[in-house]
């Protein structure tokens, strides 16, 4: 459920899954919010570090996001020209999947990047 229509969910990777434990993976789950909303309690603020992002969107069923990502870094990533830097990696969504037609979740897999 969004807050209001340009309200974003945003998914973020602390951690290289091929790297760290399983167990040890840290993810955030956030939404968009205006720069001046207050916060409380457990609920925390973060700003994602600006600068250059490789961002690809995809049309995902559940079962394709490994394919997605993998696409990202195996294809698009070593033929760009990019590198990845230290910034963390995420998913933005963009819409409801209960109100896609075939049940999809339309995402942007988006990796900070570096000139070779």
């Amino acid at each position: 459920m969004l807050c209001f229509p340009e309200t974003k969910t945003i998914i973020i990777y602390h951690d290289n899954p091929e790297i760290t434990d399983e167990a040890k993976l840290r993810v955030s789950v956030c939404i968009s919010v205006p720069p001046d909303t207050g916060v409380d309690g457990e609920i925390g603020k973060m700003v994602l570090p600006s600068g250059k992002y490789a961002l690809a969107r995809f049309e995902l069923s559940s079962d394709e996001y490994q394919e997605a990502w993998d696409w990202v870094y195996r294809t698009w990533l070593p033929e760009s020209g990019y590198q990845p830097d230290d910034r963390p990696c995420f998913e933005m969504y963009h819409n409801d999947p209960k109100t896609h037609p075939e049940g999809k979740s339309i995402v942007a897999i988006c990796i900070g990047v570096k000139p070779l």
